[in-house]
């Protein structure tokens, strides 16, 4: 089987943590024997490029992501400016028939046995279908898809809802990264009990243990008197970083304790003005995007994840890796299940900043014991995605 070629569709090469995951799974798959190629619409920067396995083979596809001027088209929609519309809605169309064409031809010229995808999956199915569906296709979903449409503009939740629906059926296999996400395919997408499955990301190796081996320099980490609490994520609306301030305002008017912020996104700005607002900004250290935030997370005194919902959150699986005590919202989605309904971390109500502050109170006076936290982490062994993986490739293959 190892002589068939396996084609990993993406919609970009990063910095996103189902593009991470999947680059990672394609150089997992490559160290296997199988030919791979990960294939992007458009060209990628060095910088991503400079992450990818040396076994696996980059194919920059003609065009742009559609999902570009899907977000223009997004916001010119909350911004009412409805002359732009109609010229942001050629764009998407233009770059979603680029988008199809461009992978059809692809399919057509390399023939790949297997496409695996994330975030590309309705135009995978549809560029398999005109290419004379050569090849099995096994959609990935890193997200909890009805939340996350939920949350959209009327427009793109409609569209999309209605694409997942038609073309997730058609898929030879739909894979959830946590059964959450694989029963809410089942449910909500019309997509057959029989063909959807749930594997654990690929995140603990040797490459984990090494990145959280190394030194972290920050000074608030040294400081052994006053706690200090780990964040990473992206600043967008869905992981709700205004309860995790206002429960740290809360926490600041008995304690002394500071704040890591790592990651970026559309909030930061107006995130920074709540913290001054809420006189907690001088404890609030906003380091940004970072190439390796576990020596953070290691160091820390807790990591907190304040989030409305998740697919499956790497950053916990990688604080249980460390043995950082984490508290994380009962949000729908996979948090429950790495953290075993809250035998390996702490779990609060979604959107309580004073149930937050006691979790995290908690959490600094009774931290879990940090081996017991690492040999949770072994589920999400690499060996065993790749193996599982492996196992379903070789299923369909064989049918």
């Amino acid at each position: 089987m190892k002589e068939k070629r396996i084609a990993v569709v993406l919609a970009s090469l990063g910095p996103g943590g189902a593009e991470r995951i999947m680059v990672r799974l394609a150089g997992l798959l490559a160290r296997q024997g199988f030919p791979v190629d990960i294939v992007v619409p458009g060209p990628q920067s060095e910088s991503l490029k400079a992450g990818l396995d040396k076994r696996v083979c980059l194919m920059e596809l003609e065009g742009g992501h559609y999902y570009e001027s899907l977000r223009g088209f997004h916001r010119l929609f909350k911004s009412r400016n409805i002359f732009l519309l109609p010229w942001a809605i050629s764009i998407f169309i233009r770059k979603l028939f680029t988008s199809v064409r461009s992978l059809t031809r692809y399919i057509k010229r390399s023939r790949p046995c297997l496409m695996l995808t994330a975030h590309y999956n309705s135009i995978v199915l549809a560029a398999n279908y005109f290419a004379g569906r050569p090849s099995k296709v096994v959609v990935t979903e890193h997200t909890l898809l009805s939340e996350h449409l939920r949350r959209q503009i009327v427009p793109v939740r409609f569209c999309f809802s209605q694409m997942c629906r038609f073309f997730y059926p058609k898929a030879d296999c739909v894979v959830g990264v946590s059964s959450a996400v694989a029963s809410d395919l089942v449910e909500r997408f019309r997509v057959p009990a029989s063909c959807a499955e749930f594997i654990y990301n690929p995140v603990v190796g040797r490459t984990l243990r090494e990145k959280g081996a190394e030194c972290c320099g920050h000074p608030w980490l040294k400081d052994k008197d006053t706690p200090v609490l780990a964040a990473v994520a992206r600043l967008s609306p869905e992981k709700d970083f205004d309860t995790l301030l206002e429960a740290f305002s809360l926490l600041r008017r008995t304690m002394p304790i500071r704040l890591l912020v790592l990651g970026d996104g559309p909030d930061r700005a107006r995130l920074e003005c709540k913290a001054g607002a809420l006189g907690v900004d001088s404890d609030i250290d906003w380091v940004g995007m970072v190439d390796n935030p576990l020596p953070f997370v290691r160091e820390a005194d807790a990591l907190v994840l304040s989030t409305f919902y998740e697919g499956l959150p790497t950053v916990l699986i990688e604080a249980l890796s460390v043995g950082t005590t984490p508290v994380a919202t009962d949000a729908p989605g996979g948090i429950r299940e790495i953290l075993e309904d809250g035998k390996y971390g702490y779990l609060v109500p979604v959107k309580d900043a004073h149930a937050l502050a006691e979790g995290i109170e908690r959490a600094l006076r009774q931290p879990m014991e940090r081996e017991m936290l690492r040999r949770q982490a072994e589920a999400f062994f690499e060996e065993r995605s790749v193996e599982a993986y492996m196992e379903l490739f070789c299923r369909l293959l064989c049918e």
